[in-house]
């Protein structure tokens, strides 16, 4: 019957909502607790649980030329920008370590 169509047409909406998430996330500025710029997001694809694996091309001011790798809510982006609960320095030990 019209069960599993609909089911499958939630599937598909969901689906292409979280891609939408997902393309959306690319370019926001990444910000830590203390209001340092850590950087920009680059890539971003769905990890488990509705999460967002982002890879972030990290700013001029933490001195380090290089990405970083990380997963996050991807509703936690509020207009172009992600604020983490981590300040500037316990950031850079956790992706340097």
């Amino acid at each position: 019957m019209n069960g599993p169509a609909t089911n499958g047409n939630a599937s598909a909406q969901n689906s292409a909502m979280g891609a939408a998430l997902y393309k959306s996330a690319i370019g926001a500025t990444v910000w830590s607790a203390d209001r340092v710029l850590l950087g920009e997001i680059i890539e971003a694809q769905a990890a488990p649980g509705g999460q967002l694996d982002a890879r972030i091309q990290l700013g001029a001011t933490l001195g380090i030329d290089d990405t970083a790798l990380i997963r996050l809510n991807p509703k936690a982006i509020r207009n172009g920008r992600l604020n983490i609960k981590m300040k500037s320095g316990q950031f850079v030990e956790r992706i340097t370590n």
